[in-house]
């Protein structure tokens, strides 16, 4: 019957990698392979009773992404979050990206704060080229603004694009055909694109020696800048007139559907 399912598993990847390779696939299997791997960790028995060998589909690359259900607090020592998140990460032998999944419905007041915060800050510190989190289940998110705010003002404060595939596509799209238009006041930067193909398109620029970016949907073709913005002199000089930034550079980039990104068309304004 393991078999049976390992076989499963396996045919479905490549099934939907020969149908539509860009498409994702990961599973999210229960958090404790087997006791006792690694040592500390006691709990239920997968590979015995649901027939479930999760640690040979990541050890064979059978997914995208592995999102262990690792659903305990940080300090429940037989269950322990950072040793189990640890060992499926030397578990992973073909470089897909491990994302835990984490409770946010077991935790209450402060704690659950806490609790999810350093689950994420432990997950980005110890899988820093794949930083991703799987959070279970949305309920307890929602109408809970405390903790959004936490999330979003926090670890979530910036728009982040899915890691790229990079095992199943090397090569990387070409370089945007972008139309910059020109006004009074500002540059409008319009892309024309295969939208199959593109998943989305990154805009970086710079004011001064200040680089900033702003990631937008395949959907939105069009995005300005102004060639000037003003920023709050500092605090302390409450006296201070707003400082004046110019636009000086503008790059764009495409991201395909495998989330690699293009080198960059480049714009230099002389405003």
């Amino acid at each position: 019957r393991r078999n049976s399912v390992n076989q499963f598993i396996k045919r479905v990847y490549s099934s939907i990698k020969n149908e539509k390779p860009y498409v994702k696939f990961g599973l999210s299997p229960f958090g404790i392979w087997r006791p006792e791997h690694p040592s500390s960790i006691q709990g239920f028995d997968q590979y015995d009773v649901l027939y479930a060998d999760a640690k040979l589909w990541l050890n064979e690359g059978w997914v995208d992404y592995f999102s262990p259900q690792l659903y305990w607090p940080i300090n429940q020592v037989p269950q322990s979050f950072p040793v189990l998140l640890g060992w499926w990460n030397e578990q992973n032998h073909k470089n897909r990206y491990v994302w835990p999944g984490i409770s946010i419905g077991r935790f209450e007041g402060e704690k659950q704060a806490d609790e999810i915060l350093n689950n994420i800050m432990i997950t980005r510190g110890m899988n820093p080229n794949a930083p991703g989190i799987v959070h279970w289940s949305i309920g307890p998110l929602i109408g809970n603004d405390s903790l959004q705010t936490e999330l979003t003002t926090k670890p979530y404060n910036k728009k982040a694009v899915v890691p790229a595939l990079s095992w199943l596509q090397n090569s990387s799209p070409g370089i945007p055909d972008i139309n910059y238009e020109f006004s009074e006041n500002a540059v409008s930067i319009t892309i024309e694109n295969d939208e199959k193909e593109l998943s989305n398109w990154i805009v970086y620029y710079k004011y001064d020696e200040k680089w900033s970016e702003k990631i937008l949907s395949k959907k939105q073709k069009n995005f300005g800048l102004p060639y000037t913005v003003e920023v709050p002199a500092a605090e302390e000089d409450s006296l201070a007139l707003p400082v004046v930034l110019f636009l000086k550079e503008v790059q764009v980039t495409y991201i395909d559907r495998f989330g690699i990104e293009s080198d960059a068309s480049v714009q230099i304004l002389n405003k």
